[in-house]
């Protein structure tokens, strides 16, 4: 029961006032290819990754998640300098078992490259969205209905680094 409006005004909410260098997402139905249309039409770029599952089979999903976040993790790497460190945040909507495995995946990535969970939940009334990470954990709320305009045009003007 997600809208693109509701999608880009989470990543927006979950990102700002961090610069965006790429978004990935597993090129799935659903959640997926909002996310690849909302990052879109904010202007991100965006890196699918597809699962290979004619040649991984069941274990295509699992493998596709641990490239997704490598390649997240590399990009950070490339990124970052001495005076700046790139994070990597991991945005997870709510899902099956694709979305519990990127999540131990992206808990157990301790390294030089901090790497920040945040969970979104949608509801009628309300939409949350929480972190918890090694970065900067925290608590927030979102209202994905409300504002997207607004949010996009603040959310330009000033940012720091993560992909």
């Amino acid at each position: 029961d997600w809208s693109v409006e509701a999608v880009a005004l989470s990543l927006l909410q979950c990102s700002s006032p961090r610069l965006v260098h790429a978004v990935f997402h597993g090129a799935a139905r659903g959640a997926d290819a909002l996310v690849d249309r909302a990052a879109r039409r904010l202007g991100l770029p965006v890196r699918a990754v597809p699962a290979q599952w004619s040649r991984y089979g069941r274990s295509a999903g699992p493998r596709r998640n641990q490239l997704m976040l490598q390649q997240a993790l590399a990009l950070a790497t490339a990124r970052s300098t001495a005076a700046h460190a790139v994070g990597v945040l991991v945005l997870l909507f709510p899902g099956g078992a694709g979305t519990a495995s990127l999540r131990r995946l992206a808990s157990g990535s301790a390294g030089a490259v901090p790497v920040e969970l945040a969970f979104v939940s949608n509801t009628p009334a309300t939409a949350a969205l929480s972190t918890a990470g090694s970065s900067a954990p925290g608590t927030s709320s979102l209202r994905p209905w409300q504002g997207l305009r607004e949010l996009a045009t603040q959310g330009s003007s000033q940012r720091s680094e993560k992909p």
